[in-house]
């Protein structure tokens, strides 16, 4: 594994790159507040709100998938919905939730459902369905991403199945990595199958 310092620059730099969209398009529309013109003023106070809302649900969203305290703290299904509904706010993409009740599970799981979704909304490019399932028995977590030419890369797929010792590390690809670390951290494997139109990712413990 990288040195700590190092998988905290990359992971720093994507977290940057997730938000910078939304932080940028703020900075752009401010300029307009002051304009003389009521429906550019009006476009540049709209823009500003959608932005807004979609970087502090990004910022609420990382700082529970990444940050220390999810590793201790019990979550509920149903605030890790809100969350992804959050973190996929003003995309096109369709979220369904099953067997997301309040129940509570322990923090390290909830912290690989909240990275899995980082990744499989990567994977049906901001247009698709997306189908979350949790099995409370086994608590096996099921999620199936149904998307026009939705893919996912070999290299992805070894990284999560922990193949890609020898890989580069890059900011293009860490979130992979750092969601293996995650699932080997509590005994979780990641399992991945393509097919035409479809993923679909089996989060399941190895005991």
């Amino acid at each position: 594994m990288l040195k700590n310092t190092t998988f905290s620059e990359l992971m720093c730099a994507r977290f940057c790159h997730d938000i910078s969209g939304a932080v940028g398009a703020i900075s752009n529309s401010v300029d307009f507040l002051d304009s003389k013109n009521e429906d550019i003023k009006r476009k540049a106070k709209d823009l500003v709100k959608f932005s807004s809302t979609q970087a502090i649900n990004k910022v609420i969203f990382f700082r529970k998938a990444y940050g220390v305290v999810s590793n201790k703290l019990d979550s509920s299904l149903s605030d890790l919905k809100s969350l992804i509904e959050g973190f996929c706010y003003g995309t096109k993409i369709e979220l369904d939730f099953r067997n997301f009740t309040s129940d509570m599970i322990e923090g390290s799981i909830a912290k690989l459902i909240l990275n899995s979704a980082v990744i499989i909304s990567g994977v049906v490019m901001h247009r698709g369905r997306i189908t979350y399932n949790f099995d409370s028995a086994t608590k096996i977590i099921t999620v199936n991403a149904i998307s026009e030419g939705c893919s996912v890369g070999d290299d992805v797929i070894e990284i999560l199945s922990g193949k890609a010792d020898t890989l580069e590390k890059n900011t293009r690809n860490i979130q992979f990595f750092y969601a293996y670390e995650v699932a080997k951290s509590i005994n979780y494997d990641i399992d991945i199958s393509v097919s035409e139109g479809a993923v679909t990712m089996v989060l399941a413990s190895k005991k």
